[in-house]
């Protein structure tokens, strides 16, 4: 099963816009306002979010290391390791410095060692030093995975850059007719690094001008979980694909797309608490005369039932899209209500398999939630009830 079976994008692309603007807005503010420590971070935030800038294509062989370099040390523990030495998370314009003074090493200084033929030696000689063989590297240690990964990155770099950049480049772009076929070249690249799979692969293809991929790690796959389906778990390859089509369907760069998610799940979550009624809050919500009643009524419940309605109603793409109630889901609404008494249901009809079941978390749970988020339900006792005077399948509701 691909992302598109996985997910139900969204019919109206414009509220997922929204929620994404209004991250971008807080993540600006803070990085403005230098309340976010790293200054990575705070300047990337400014470039690609704010100013909207996007990376290009390096011009040197030396520049395409250095970025693999930094994307391949961005796994968690080596890049706390790293930031030690510089006080912020290494960058392609910074990761020599840093590997510099972790190997007390200056060879790392000189873009000559950073060819890929002489990184490879200079990877081994590192290797030597610290009384590791070629063979001992790429562990799960500090020392033998970065050495093993610039050493096997370098290789198979020099391999793909044999005939030159601009060949390198344009066998990299043959791939990106379709996130399916970005994500197989992906794999294959990787496949031959040790410690280096897809995921970080993507980041340094994204790093170096290809704006339509996504690094699928740990705050992107978290962020779009807590957007689209709570609990569920998604593959790297499907969370690929699924920023792809979002990228596409929103006119978005993949990039900005990925970058924005990444920094609200290391700084703007964290930092404003922002409750999800701030994202949905809106003039057209007030306007209909919504409120955060839905939310109160289940805040607070025990049953696991009402538990797992409260999980439901807390997804925030639902929040923003549930104004009305389109015909279509009148139609998938009256089917549920016509397995009881047809102007209600007991909340007990919301179980686990609503979260763990993407299509029927769309056609048996989504009716009703948007109902209720936008009127045409409401809360009694323990049971979800049609308003009075509603009919279903006539309009558009409210």
């Amino acid at each position: 099963m691909n992302a598109r079976d996985i997910f139900q994008l969204p019919d109206d692309p414009d509220n997922l816009k929204r929620i994404l603007q209004h991250y971008q807005s807080i993540l600006v503010k803070l990085a403005e306002d230098d309340r976010i420590s790293d200054s990575t971070d705070r300047e990337n935030i400014l470039r690609y979010l704010r100013d909207k800038q996007l990376p290009s294509h390096p011009k040197t062989i030396e520049e395409v290391m250095k970025n693999f370099a930094s994307s391949a040390c961005s796994y968690h523990v080596i890049r706390e390791r790293l930031k030690l030495h510089i006080g912020a998370i290494a960058t392609a314009s910074s990761i020599a410095e840093a590997l510099a003074a972790e190997f007390s090493d200056t060879r790392f200084l000189d873009d000559f060692f950073w060819n890929p033929a002489s990184m490879k030696i200079l990877a081994l000689d590192a290797a030597s030093k610290h009384g590791l063989t070629n063979t001992m590297l790429g562990g799960k240690t500090l020392h033998p995975r970065i050495l093993g990964v610039l050493h096997d990155g370098a290789n198979q770099i020099g391999i793909a850059s044999n005939n030159g950049l601009d060949a390198f480049y344009e066998a990299i772009t043959q791939h990106v007719t379709s996130a399916e076929s970005a994500w197989k070249m992906l794999e294959k690249f990787a496949a031959d690094i040790r410690e280096v799979g897809a995921p970080l692969a993507a980041d340094f293809m994204k790093n170096i001008g290809f704006h339509r991929f996504v690094k699928p790690d740990v705050h992107f796959l978290r962020q779009l979980a807590r957007l689209f389906s709570p609990e569920t778990s998604f593959s790297q390859r499907d969370s690929f694909i699924l920023g792809w089509l979002l990228a596409s369907m929103l006119k978005m760069p993949a990039f900005e797309l990925d970058h924005t998610l990444y920094q609200w799940g290391r700084h703007g979550e964290k930092r404003t608490k922002l409750s999800t009624r701030k994202v949905t809050s809106s003039p057209t919500s007030a306007q209909h005369g919504q409120s955060a009643q839905p939310f109160s009524k289940v805040v607070g419940s025990s049953s696991p039932s009402e538990q797992i309605l409260e999980k439901l109603l807390k997804i925030r793409l639902w929040q923003a899209e549930c104004k009305k109630l389109t015909l279509h889901r009148q139609e998938q609404l009256a089917k549920i209500l016509s397995k009881y008494d047809q102007i209600s249901l007991p909340i007990c009809h919301f179980t686990q398999q609503h979260l763990r079941n993407p299509k029927l978390r769309n056609e048996d749970a989504y009716p009703a939630v948007c109902a209720l988020l936008c009127g045409v339900l409401e809360r009694c006792i323990d049971r979800l009830r049609l308003k009075q005077g509603i009919v279903l399948s006539a309009r558009v509701l409210p």
